[in-house]
């Protein structure tokens, strides 16, 4: 939206431009802000209270995840099969949301629930997770009866999207490190962070400008 503004210039802000709507439709989401980060807080929050009563095994699923950390994989992915990169950054971006979230139960226990800070961080990773993969599943489902234009403009938006997950729930992943640990266990985990939230999006300027040639053909949301 921004862009679309900055394009139009002033005209962006008349209605008789389409960059005005878009530009109101953005803005009322502002009206919820204070709800959602509410509920960014509720995310990691829930997790944690099942985990403390035993209704959730996070410890056990955490330990797990920190021990992968020691144990190089030479597992090779078919990149023959449509969106294998992006499931396996999914099951990665898990493996740093137990990690986090573990490190964070071992040394605070219950008064987690009071480290906002690190509740956002490990909040923002799951949102990324939920987020790709329900992309990924939307694209998997209709990937069949696309017609090869249609194809590749979807294959365009998972890798797009996939890039921009790993980079967010990276980027969280490190503060929330920071925010919890120090010497050996924090360059422990940070080894992981780069390990597990790296993402290869080869071609993606290809793929944006896949969407944007798309999208400047039809003059509107093209999925």
């Amino acid at each position: 939206v921004d862009e679309v503004l900055q394009i139009h210039g002033g005209y962006g802000f008349c209605a008789e431009y389409p960059a005005e709507r878009y530009y109101r439709d953005e803005r009322i989401n502002r009206i919820f802000e204070g709800t959602n980060e509410i509920n960014r807080l509720l995310i990691p929050g829930m997790i944690l209270r099942k985990a403390m009563k035993g209704e959730l095994p996070l410890q056990a699923e955490a330990m797990k995840a920190f021990e992968s950390l020691m144990t190089p994989s030479f597992e090779e992915l078919d990149e023959t099969i449509p969106f294998v990169k992006e499931k396996a950054l999914i099951k990665n971006l898990k493996t740093l949301f137990l990690i986090l979230s573990g490190v964070g139960v071992q040394k605070f226990m219950d008064k987690l629930v009071n480290e906002q800070e690190i509740l956002i961080a490990a909040a923002d990773i799951a949102i990324q997770i939920f987020a790709l993969e329900s992309v990924v599943l939307r694209a998997e489902k209709g990937l069949a009866k696309y017609s090869d234009s249609k194809r590749e403009q979807v294959l365009a938006a998972v890798k797009t999207f996939a890039f921009e997950a790993s980079e967010i729930a990276a980027s969280s992943a490190r503060k929330g490190a920071f925010y919890i640990e120090e010497g050996d266990t924090l360059n422990m985990i940070l080894s992981g962070i780069r390990r597990f939230g790296k993402y290869d999006a080869t071609g993606l300027l290809t793929a944006k400008r896949t969407l944007a040639k798309a999208a400047c053909e039809t003059e509107k949301y093209i999925f």
